[in-house]
């Protein structure tokens, strides 16, 4: 999945983006961003 576009969360109808899956944190070496991937299952809301 790729986040092509990624609204602001106060601009999002309940508060949450793609952001929400990823670590907030820093490394506890060099205090730098923790990158890494994340699986997630998406479906279709108009079910």
């Amino acid at each position: 999945m790729v986040g092509l576009s990624i609204w602001w969360k106060k601009l999002s109808p309940d508060g949450r983006n793609v952001n929400q899956v990823t670590s907030q944190a820093l490394t506890d070496l060099g205090g730098l961003t923790i990158f890494y991937d994340c699986l997630v299952e998406v479906e279709s809301a108009s079910q």
